[in-house]
């Protein structure tokens, strides 16, 4: 098992780092928005608050990538992005 995918240059697939996750926002990063625990959120029963919140964490990590992609850090652990 492993977190990181080496490049398919023939197929047009960059070298991709699959440690990232966004359960309660887009973690192990600085300065992003923080969402209590899924189960927390759940618990609130509210899909419209959680479609929210999760629109949000998108946009975080999308931001973040950019940033990332246009520093030449593509495939720093935690800020690789599903493009």
């Amino acid at each position: 098992m492993c977190d990181q995918s080496d490049a398919i240059p023939r197929l047009g697939i960059k070298k991709f780092n699959w440690w990232s996750e966004a359960l309660h926002g887009y973690a192990n990063n600085d300065s992003v928005t923080v969402f209590p625990e899924p189960i927390g959120m759940a618990a609130s029963f509210n899909d419209e608050l959680l479609y929210e919140i999760y629109n949000a964490v998108s946009d975080e990590a999308r931001a973040k990538y950019n940033v990332c992609f246009s520093a030449v850090m593509k495939t720093k652990r935690f800020l690789s992005l599903s493009v």
